[in-house]
């Protein structure tokens, strides 16, 4: 796995606590109007550096994971447009199903998370 430098991981880590803070303003009244700008600009960092981050190997249980990943950062990215109609009452889309696509983005990652190094230990 291609690994990021020190600005690409701030910006990756910086992503992901902006995404937990925006889901987790989204819970206060008042501050609900700004909670998907936060959300979509920490979905945005993360899923961008994660995509950066490229295996070249010739696994195919390493490339199935990789692009189950990019699934993940592709709902990610879908999340924060559910959370802005959602929240502003704009477009076609009216309900939660920001949070189903959350829930399934979430749970893909965290599979992905653990199985991509414990498949790099067995690639080596």
């Amino acid at each position: 796995m291609k690994e990021l430098n020190l600005y690409e991981n701030i910006i990756f880590f910086a992503g992901g606590i902006l995404m937990a803070a925006g889901v987790v303003i989204y819970m206060v009244p008042a501050l609900k109007f700004f909670s998907p700008l936060i959300y979509a600009l920490g979905a945005v960092c993360y899923a961008s550096m994660q995509m950066l981050m490229s295996y070249e190997g010739k696994s195919i249980i390493i490339r199935r994971l990789r692009r189950q990943q990019i699934l993940s950062d592709i709902l990610l990215l879908v999340t924060a447009i559910l959370l802005i109609m959602n929240t502003w009452r704009i477009g076609p889309i009216k309900g939660d199903l920001w949070k189903l696509t959350l829930t399934v983005a979430a749970v893909i990652q965290l599979y992905t998370a653990f199985r991509i190094p414990q498949e790099l230990k067995h690639d080596k």
